[in-house]
């Protein structure tokens, strides 16, 4: 059992149904939750999707203080913010859900790089998508260029998860929660 657990919230920014803050519940006595504000590069998004970011965040933080809860939002690099916060609240666990685009797993593996340098574990949790890419490919080995059999390989190895979780009732903080490191999502 873990002291501290950082939940980096990534796409995931909601408390019900999410498998990194089980896991994090689960394997720690206190859970710090942490978002980073990461510079999107040329994939940034517009006006709208910025609004409806700050929006969802804003929705997380309130829904985390109802539960004597803060959420920190720090600016990125990932791979620095998540290693100083972890360090900030003394976590020796980092739970994350994964994001299967290029720059989300670039960033899992900046993150993790940096975290086992620094002996702190990282769990990855799948929950982004029912099935995985690693998931599906043709006998051959490569991906599918047919959608029949795609279907069919998909249909076989998707399996109805587990029932959808409640969002906890109370979130145990640490001693020393989060701060804030002065992140905007609106720019």
């Amino acid at each position: 059992m873990h002291d501290t657990a950082l939940v980096w919230f990534r796409r995931d920014l909601r408390l019900a149904d999410n498998i990194s803050l089980r896991r994090a519940l689960s394997s720690a006595r206190t859970v710090a939750p942490l978002y980073v504000a990461s510079d999107a590069g040329p994939h940034e998004p517009g006006p709208a999707g910025r609004a409806w970011l700050a929006g969802s965040v804003d929705s997380l933080s309130r829904d985390l203080a109802e539960r004597g809860s803060s959420l920190a939002l720090r600016p990125g690099p990932a791979e620095h913010a998540v290693a100083v916060a972890a360090a900030d609240c003394s976590a020796t666990l980092v739970t994350c859900t994964r994001d299967w685009s290029p720059m989300g797993l670039a960033e899992e593996r900046a993150v993790g790089a940096e975290l086992s340098r620094l002996g702190i574990e990282f769990a990855v949790a799948e929950g982004q998508l029912l099935v995985t890419p690693n998931q599906l490919s043709t006998a051959a080995g490569r991906p599918f260029r047919v959608f029949t059999p795609y279907w069919r390989a998909w249909q076989s190895a998707w399996h109805a998860a587990d029932a959808l979780t409640a969002a906890p009732q109370r979130m145990p903080c640490p001693e020393r929660p989060l701060s804030d490191g002065r992140a905007s999502l609106t720019h």
